[in-house]
């Protein structure tokens, strides 16, 4: 009932204040590349004081709740340094891009795919999302437990005023964030009222519906919009033939190489053969493709009250929630090595083995009150901010749901994590500028489990259990950043020259770290209780389990105005492992222990991970 209140809703909205939207070709230069920053001058105080409030409004502003490095309001020389594409609000219309995933596939150097889950992830220049920083109004959008920006099809773009790509060295004031670049999704901060929306039907079922509205009045400002989409399968491309899809299969999948030694591999088999039943299904399957069908929801909304022009108040909100089912084939050919040193061929019944993930259950709630304040060359924001994410997983072995994985367990995660960032400035001269970031958090992370006794598993004798969910996991981490960096910008005879040097103090505690609930035999993991699992020994020279002092340093010469500019940079980031590493690791050295006591001591040295560092 709360998904159709809602769907009506922005479906109404839509109706009443817009038109169904079309798709049309962007035109080149709505993505532009390596623009040019526009420094924008503070305004006297006695010019300020002589103008009334509703006259120093800009017409249409950006939210500064969080932006750290935003082209609009900073030197941004650390920004300059580095290759920066910005999506303009007419690009993302134009295309009819809805979530991140979309508008980054036409960015270069980046490669969206599709994960083996069905969520959306991205790599840039090759390396992998996680190590870019991803924010939404310069608040952070992380996963809590796997780090990294997640599943960005949760990221809503239809109503940003634009979306900010730098590839290469990012600012201190990211702290451990963004190794290799930053991603910052900026929306309108209107100064008159307004409505609009849209509708689009695609002929295989899906849909989306949005509605955005928002005004100023006098020193009141607010924004809300809401969103619905449904995607329902696609059609099967007519080059992609059943021929062809065997030759990519074979390249892909040498069973016969296996077949050709072993009489018990079995090309054809509804259970053990190279192609199950759910295979050839991948083979043959014509017609629409159901990979993957979702209905999310999006809501958002921001409001602030502009006390008088030294403090400006507000709070931003956003919550997802959608369900998804995604239908893949996973190839598994490849051999295993085993701890005697012998070679094992790989299992012939799941070379190319048919997995359907269902998310019956997945929302995410951002809440985050701001305060910012200015006297003269003095600026300063300030951060509360409270994340809830959680969802359910159900692994199925096939898309008619017959065969469970994990032994008929069904996973739930819960994921909390609230914080506070402070970003204070001053400006010394037109020349210079000190920027400072001080930032806390604290991630807790928690999963259960349930049973089914349809899909137990185990040997024939184990009992089958069908239970409510129960604890299997229980974390926290604390994390605390402190960042300076110093801006300088010089005009001189011989060209004009752009520095930035900062560096950024970042630790990571590992508070709390439960898990290992199961007994002997793992299908009887409900008997168990949680067990306190093995820390890493802490590598911190100040604080924490481990701690890192990262440098960033960029300088931009450009001899002639508008032309050859020459840009060289430098940065040291520490990516620290996730709350899921150090459960994988305490997971391993506690089974070790029950496997093994008299190896404990060697294998323990196994959960020291370190943090990954990155220049």
């Amino acid at each position: 009932m709360k998904h159709l209140i809602i769907t009506l809703f922005v479906f109404m909205f839509a109706a009443g204040y817009g038109l169904p939207s079309v798709s049309a070709q962007v035109p080149e230069n709505d993505v532009t590349e390596e623009q040019p920053v526009e420094e924008k001058k503070a305004e006297p105080v006695e010019e300020k004081s002589e103008k009334p409030a509703e006259e120093t409004k800009k017409k249409i502003g950006v939210y500064t709740i969080g932006e750290v490095v935003v082209r609009d309001r900073a030197l941004a020389n650390v920004e300059d340094a580095a290759t920066t594409t910005e999506i303009s609000a007419e690009a993302l219309k134009s295309r009819s891009e809805k979530t991140l995933d979309q508008a980054l596939e036409t960015v270069p150097g980046m490669m969206v795919t599709q994960g083996k889950k069905g969520q959306m992830n991205f790599d840039m220049r090759g390396f992998q999302h996680s190590t870019m920083a991803i924010l939404v109004d310069g608040l952070p959008f992380e996963e809590i437990y796997d780090g990294g920006g997640g599943d960005i099809s949760r990221i809503l773009v239809m109503n940003a005023s634009k979306i900010i790509v730098n590839r290469g060295t990012s600012s201190a004031l990211y702290g451990s964030r963004g190794a290799f670049g930053s991603i910052n999704v900026i929306t309108k901060k209107p100064d008159r009222f307004y409505f609009n929306g849209s509708t689009e039907v695609d002929h295989f079922g899906g849909f989306s519906v949005n509605a955005a509205g928002g005004g100023a009045y006098k020193n009141f400002y607010f924004w809300l919009s809401a969103t619905a989409i449904k995607n329902d399968g696609y059609e099967v491309s007519k080059k992609l033939t059943r021929q062809k899809r065997i030759e990519w299969m074979n390249r892909f999948m040498p069973w016969y190489v296996y077949g050709s030694v072993d009489p018990s591999y079995v090309f054809i088999d509804p259970d053990d053969g190279f192609l199950k039943s759910t295979s050839i299904q991948y083979v043959l399957d014509r017609g629409t493709w159901n990979h993957t069908e979702s209905l999310k929801y999006y809501v958002s909304g921001k409001a602030g009250y502009e006390i008088n022009r030294h403090f400006d108040f507000g709070i931003s909100t956003s919550y997802y929630e959608g369900r998804m089912d995604f239908n893949g084939f996973e190839l598994s050919s490849t051999s295993t090595y085993n701890v005697d040193g012998t070679w094992e061929d790989p299992d012939p019944g799941r070379m190319l083995d048919n997995r359907a993930w269902s998310w019956p259950k997945d929302y995410r709630l951002n809440v985050a009150p701001y305060l910012t304040t200015e006297f003269g060359d003095f600026y300063m924001r300030a951060i509360y901010y409270y994340t809830r994410q959680a969802n359910v997983l159900e692994g199925w072995r096939n898309q008619q749901e017959t065969s469970m994985f994990d032994m008929g367990r069904v996973s739930k995660h819960d994921e909390t994590s609230h914080g506070m960032y402070l970003y204070p400035s001053y400006k010394f001269a037109d020349w210079n500028k000190l920027n400072a970031m001080v930032h806390y958090r604290l991630d807790v992370f928690e999963k259960s489990k349930k049973r089914n006794s349809v899909f137990a598993g185990g040997p024939p004798a184990a009992p089958k259990y069908d239970t409510a969910y129960f604890m299997t996991t229980q974390m926290s981490a604390h994390y605390v950043s402190v960042a300076l960096e110093d801006e300088m910008k010089f005009n001189t005879k011989a060209g004009d020259i752009k520095a930035s040097v900062g560096f950024s103090y970042d630790a990571q505690k590992l508070s709390r770290n439960f898990g290992a609930r199961y007994n002997a035999d793992d299908w009887e993991d409900v008997t168990g209780v949680l067990r306190s699992l093995p820390k890493p020994n802490s590598t911190a020279a100040v604080w924490g389990t481990a701690d890192s002092f990262n440098p960033v340093l960029a300088l931009v010469y450009q001899p002639f105005k508008e032309t050859l500019p020459l840009r060289s940079t430098f940065s040291q980031k520490t990516k620290f492992p996730s709350l899921h590493d150090y459960a994988d690791t305490g997971d391993y050295v506690y089974e070790s222990f029950l496997d093994s006591p008299e190896l404990y001591p060697l294998i323990k040295k196994l959960n020291d991970i370190k943090p990954e560092t990155s220049y």
